[in-house]
């Protein structure tokens, strides 16, 4: 120590806070930047469910003119939603062939 000048100290405490403080701010960049990403990414999938149920929203409804000799109905037309057609439910019947009709369980 008798060696070393008291610069060398102020260097180290120097070097020692300046370079405590570029990787802090290396750590808080990292932090915000992922931050910022998860916020526009869930941004981005609000916006796109919106325009698919805007979508869904369009396609069920059905623009009719109020009377016969309007045609070109604006937006004064009655909405009638497009009825829902069920093709299968959880009763529908289903035919099984895995057995013959003439089995005996009996065995």
């Amino acid at each position: 120590m008798e060696k070393t000048s008291p610069w060398a100290a102020l260097y180290f405490v120097a070097l020692m806070t300046f370079g405590n403080y570029v990787l802090f701010n290396l750590l808080v960049a990292i932090l915000v930047e992922g931050f910022s990403s998860e916020r526009i990414e869930r941004e981005q999938k609000e916006k796109e469910a919106e325009e698919r149920a805007e979508k869904v929203r369009q396609n069920s409804k059905l623009v009719v003119p109020t009377s016969l000799e309007d045609e070109t109905a604006g937006p004064s037309s009655a909405l009638i939603p497009a009825p829902i057609i069920i093709t299968h439910t959880a009763a529908t019947p289903t035919v099984s062939h895995s057995l013959p009709p003439s089995s005996d369980f009996s065995h």
